[in-house]
């Protein structure tokens, strides 16, 4: 079974679940809320066919977690603290989104520190954020253009360094990304494996 959310009307969020081994759509509720989710499935399937179910894959949201094992008795149990009946299968989407959470929040932090909200650097942090989640390898490293929100003429590669030359810990959080998505294009598991445990 997999279990997600997503916007369905307006600024409300919808529950989803499909059979992950035939990609049929077992349910979507109007909403996620737990009480609702559990209903669902106690009302609808005996305890005998929930039982048949040995994994459950979420994402990152604790909430479903919290049910899981309640609903679905038999998913295989695996070695977590927290959730010691739920494997945490995390795709590539939701890594890459976590490690640009981190690398957005290492900028925020060194931008709040600078008094003069008129300097290059505090421009280039606040106008061209967008450069430091875009792969290095993709950056403009010769034309210079003029940069919005700056206001002056230089490459990309430029605007970058000058960002990461504020402050040792973003330069860490933005190579952290920079190899995250390599090892990622490069299906390089165990480089991956190793930056996630280290960072």
């Amino acid at each position: 079974m997999c279990f997600d959310e997503f916007r369905s009307t307006g600024h409300y969020m919808s529950f989803i679940c499909c059979d992950a081994d035939s990609h049929r759509l077992v349910v979507t509720l109007p909403g996620r809320l737990s009480k609702d989710i559990i209903d669902y499935f106690e009302s609808r399937y005996s305890l005998t066919e929930r039982k048949r179910v040995k994994r459950v894959v979420v994402d990152l949201n604790a909430q479903y977690c919290q049910f899981i094992h309640r609903l679905f008795p038999h998913v295989e149990p695996v070695i977590d603290r927290l959730f010691p009946h739920v494997e945490p299968v995390i795709d590539r989407f939701h890594i890459i989104q976590l490690v640009g959470r981190a690398l957005d929040a290492e900028r925020l932090r060194v931008l709040h520190t600078i008094e003069d909200h008129k300097s290059r650097l505090y421009k280039v942090l606040k106008s061209q954020w967008k450069l430091l989640h875009k792969d290095q390898n993709d950056l403009n490293t010769s034309q210079p253009v003029c940069l919005r929100g700056i206001n002056e003429y230089m490459t990309q590669k430029n605007a970058v360094d000058l960002a990461l030359s504020a402050d040792p810990r973003l330069a860490s959080a933005y190579q952290s990304y920079q190899d995250l998505l390599a090892d990622i294009r490069g299906h390089r598991v165990q480089d991956l494996g190793t930056l996630l445990n280290n960072y």
